[in-house]
């Protein structure tokens, strides 16, 4: 909703800001979707477009029809993906449709490798999808101020996991790694609780039974002008701790690999913890910016921190090359030509 709030976005006043609502479940989803179809519909009657942008596969259908109705060319960025459901319904005939359109767009981008790969089987790709990492921008940290609650743990060592906070995370894992921790290490999980309303109970309930002397701090999403305000001032950030032989359906493969909370961390000089994946392999040879873990469970974690955080020069090595990918590579400057470069071939 926070695209809603223009307040929260700075937006360029040559950029205009057309929002129909959020996609839920049920009947307000087709009450939604079918504003969705009639805007698109409404802007490509009056508007010259170049191109058209798609997020994810809620609206190919309407973004395809428009396409062919108007002229211009459409892009599939698809941030997540979603397993095809396993019954008839809306959702199952949208991924379907997905698979069957994908192949007429003129760009195709996803935010890592792994995903890229399992998405051209599926859809039947001729060409590989072109990997644009989600990334902020290189001004991102231009904010000095400490989050008011992080203040008063000044001479401790604050572990991070930024995203959202449900189950399907790994996050019971890093819960129960707590149990090992030193005393003056913090958790800190920043992101939304949509998906798990009771996540926060749940998961401050898990850390007492680990009879933890350790904190738990749990906050609510931050803008992204914001968030640097923690994410700056911690020392170790975690990624989805999933590894492949998590649940099929939501392991590192589809799921743990999502870029963001990567890119970030790395902006910040944050060493990382992450899963094995190719994804992650490749941005952990070419940058020594952390640890990946091949076995995902309590100790494996708390042994990664310790490792990280026993040897000065050790962290400020791993810290070092974070933000050295951050600044050469993994920034949305230099990953934004990579879709530009694309334009200009076409």
């Amino acid at each position: 909703l926070r695209y809603k709030k223009k307040n929260k976005l700075k937006l360029d006043n040559r950029i205009n800001l057309k929002y129909i609502g959020f996609l839920k479940s049920g009947l307000y989803f087709r009450y939604i979707y079918i504003k969705l179809v009639f805007w698109l519909i409404i802007f490509g009657i009056s508007k010259k477009y170049k191109y058209i942008i798609c997020y994810n596969h809620k609206a190919m259908l309407p973004v395809y029809l428009s396409s062919k109705i108007f002229g211009h060319k459409w892009i599939y960025h698809n941030h997540d993906i979603s397993i095809s459901p396993n019954k008839l319904g809306f959702n199952y005939f949208l991924k379907w449709f997905e698979k069957w359109s994908a192949p007429r767009a003129a760009v195709i981008s996803f935010p890592q490798e792994d995903r890229a790969i399992y998405f051209k089987k599926l859809a039947n790709l001729k060409t590989m999808p072109i990997i644009i990492f989600n990334s902020p921008r290189l001004n991102w940290l231009n904010i000095n101020k400490i989050h008011v609650d992080l203040e008063k743990y000044p001479n401790h060592k604050i572990i991070l996991y930024q995203g959202d906070l449900n189950w399907n995370r790994g996050l019971d894992k890093v819960i129960s790694s707590m149990k090992y921790w030193e005393k003056n290490w913090i958790l800190c999980l920043v992101g939304n609780t949509d998906l798990a309303p009771g996540f926060k109970k749940e998961a401050n309930d898990l850390a007492k039974s680990m009879n933890s002397n350790c904190n738990l701090l749990i906050f609510d999403p931050l803008s992204y002008y914001t968030l640097p305000s923690i994410t700056q001032y911690c020392h170790i950030g975690l990624a989805v701790m999933l590894g492949e032989r998590d649940n099929e359906n939501i392991n590192i493969k589809y799921l743990g690999g999502a870029s963001n909370k990567i890119a970030e961390y790395m902006a910040s000089g944050l060493p990382i913890i992450a899963p094995f994946s190719n994804s992650y392999s490749k941005i952990f040879s070419e940058y020594d910016c952390g640890i990946m873990l091949k076995e995902i469970d309590g100790i494996s974690i708390a042994r990664a921190i310790e490792s990280l955080l026993a040897n000065k020069e050790h962290y400020i090595h791993k810290s070092n090359e974070s933000y050295r990918g951050f600044k050469n590579k993994y920034n949305y400057d230099k990953q934004f030509n990579i879709l530009m470069d694309k334009f200009d071939k076409n």
